[in-house]
């Protein structure tokens, strides 16, 4: 049964459901006030589990939102989608303990539509029968049917006795360890649950033919569980699974990331490569398929010519199993290795290593500029190359050649990295760099400031409350440049160079 549950948490999701069998949680009673518990982790991805341990019996345990991770009587937690909840755990006697969750993006799939993980099949009394309770817990989709298959073994003992009737696989207690005496029989049992609709539960009884046995072990071998457009199959003893789609896979996978309109931003390219280094042209996106998952993603580079500076089209596609492809075009810079280049690489060959990180290269590049460029209210706003050329001859200039010099480094690292100005109508002008790292895209200002601070990698919400308390040192037209990242991974440096 724990090896059904672990299992099932790998693959049932692939047609938008997740099947869990119970874990039986065993343990003492303490004297603590505080209900002695424990989670495996506090982050999921989708369709992936958690386990809370308990050193006592019979806790219960709650989501505050089921529809992003649920959990089960036996303290099973499945993320269902992106999200954050509470998990909730409480035994009379004890103080209630809760832990925080968060279920993050799972690549391969997306989201779990329907959870099914509070299964609870055994034998009841001593009466030989089987009783099953489900639950769907999903607020839409219903489950059209499930068929636990159990290999059934029957001892009859020719001596007059008690008859007693054992779930083998869950109570540890030994069977005969001679047959002598004993009488064997095998059979199949089935439990079949059938028309659970979103939201409800279900239990039944299966009453089985076991004569007068004596004793009895029932040992789970395949589920099957029909949704009416997958019919998923889980051979226990194989360890394998099938799955055969009752309606023809018509759909396309979706390619998302850096693709049309969001492969650059007006004059900006946002991925900038040169003919003389290695690039993965895919890195910035990815495809979905509603039934395969993460599928790997081609590129059709055919259109660039790397001996000439310019701005080319690629071209992504990505297939499924079933043959269905999808097409996405992008745009891409290509930078030939000019002189400029030539000194960025003298200096960022004693700053950053290949094998550093685009956040630690980023913040070595920050440190170098800050620290050996002096400001100088001179230079114009025409072309940063000319700009960044000038920064590097003189070691000095304006906000502008500031923004030049680092968006030089950035790009040559391979960092990608686009121009924001200060809004019109401000009373000066003002350039820096929009850095993308870590998934998400960070303000850059490398230009020193009278009252010190540092702006490495910082999220608009940081920017804009020192713009707030300094007067309002950086405004900028949010609408025209990319979403900024939200998760803070640098403090502004007040007061310092």
């Amino acid at each position: 049964m724990k090896k059904m549950k672990k299992l099932f948490a790998a693959a049932l999701f692939l047609g938008s459901l997740c099947l869990f069998l119970p874990m039986q949680l065993s343990g003492i009673q303490v004297s603590a006030k505080r209900l002695p518990v424990s989670v495996s982790g506090d982050t999921v991805k989708v369709g992936k589990t958690l386990q809370i341990t308990s050193k006592i019996k019979d806790v219960y345990c709650s989501s505050s939102d089921t529809s992003v991770a649920t959990v089960s009587e036996t303290g099973r937690i499945t993320g269902k989608k992106e999200g954050k909840a509470i998990i909730r755990v409480k035994k009379k006697g004890y103080d209630a303990v809760k832990f925080p969750v968060t279920v993050t993006k799972n690549g391969r799939y997306p989201s779990i539509p329907v959870t099914l993980d509070e299964t609870v099949t055994a034998l009841a009394g001593h009466s030989a029968f089987i009783t099953a309770k489900v639950t769907n817990h999903s607020k839409t989709g219903a489950i059209r049917k499930i068929v636990y298959e159990y290999q059934a073994v029957i001892w009859h003992k020719t001596e007059a006795e008690d008859i007693s009737v054992q779930d083998g696989a869950d109570d540890g207690q030994k069977q005969p360890e001679t047959d002598a005496g004993w009488e064997k029989e095998k059979k199949t049992v089935k439990v079949r649950i059938s028309g659970i609709a979103a939201g409800k539960s279900k239990k039944v009884r299966v009453d089985g033919d076991f004569g007068d046995a004596k004793k009895l072990t029932l040992t789970l071998k395949s589920v099957k569980l029909y949704t009416g457009k997958l019919l998923l199959s889980y051979n226990i003893p194989k360890d394998k699974m099938s799955m055969q789609w009752g309606v023809k896979d018509k759909k396309a996978p979706v390619i998302t990331g850096w693709t049309g309109k969001d492969s650059y931003n007006a004059k900006d390219v946002y991925m900038v490569v040169y003919p003389d280094k290695k690039y993965d042209l895919a890195k910035y996106v990815e495809a979905i398929d509603d039934r395969d998952g993460k599928v790997a993603v081609q590129v059709d580079d055919s259109r660039i010519n790397w001996k000439k500076k310019g701005v080319y089209t690629i071209v992504f596609t990505a297939s499924d199993q079933a043959g269905n492809e999808a097409r996405a075009k992008a745009k891409v810079q290509v930078r030939t290795v000019s002189d400029l280049d030539q000194m960025a690489d003298s200096i960022l060959s004693g700053i950053v290593k290949d094998s550093w990180t685009d956040q630690k290269k980023a913040e070595a590049i920050y440190r170098y500029v800050r620290q050996n460029y002096v400001y100088v209210d001179s230079n114009d706003h025409a072309n940063w190359e000319n700009s960044a050329l000038y920064g590097l001859r003189y070691k000095s200039g304006n906000c502008f050649v500031f923004y030049s010099v680092s968006r030089l480094l950035l790009t040559r690292c391979g960092i990608p990295n686009i121009e924001v100005k200060r809004s019109a109508g401000s009373t000066h002008g003002h350039w820096w760099n929009y850095v993308y790292v870590k998934g998400g895209w960070y303000h850059f200002d490398t230009t020193p400031r009278r009252i010190k601070a540092t702006f490495c990698l910082v999220t608009d919400s940081q920017l804009t409350a020192y713009s707030n308390a300094a007067g309002n040192s950086h405004i900028w037209d949010k609408t025209i440049i990319p979403k900024g990242a939200v998760k803070e991974i640098s403090a502004i440096g007040w007061g310092r160079n």
